[in-house]
């Protein structure tokens, strides 16, 4: 089955305008079984949450200095979102793995 975990995106530790992610956890704890569910409990965590491309023409995610770092990503997921959360930009992806049918169980 196919399952969905959030990893967090920072500056490399090198710099130059670089990004990594963080550890990807797969856990019953950490993953959904629905993308849509699992970017649905992140909106409810945060201020605002946006696909990075819609941040990218959105207002307030430009107010918060938002980038366009696709590209820029050490292992980028295929999926990148913007936040803001208590005034604070970041980024994150989402990730989709396979796993064995009895992963909830």
């Amino acid at each position: 089955m196919k399952i969905y975990t959030e990893v967090y995106i920072t500056p490399h530790h090198s710099g130059f305008g670089m990004y990594q992610t963080g550890e990807l956890q797969i856990s019953p704890q950490t993953s959904w079984a629905d993308f849509g569910d699992l970017t649905f409990e992140i909106a409810q965590n945060s201020d605002a949450v946006l696909e990075l491309s819609e941040a990218l023409e959105d207002p307030e995610f430009q107010a918060a200095g938002v980038e366009d770092i696709s590209g820029r990503i050490n292992n980028q997921p295929d999926t990148l979102f913007a936040r803001i959360s208590d005034g604070n930009l970041n980024y994150f992806g989402i990730v989709e793995s396979e796993v064995a049918d009895d992963f909830y169980a």
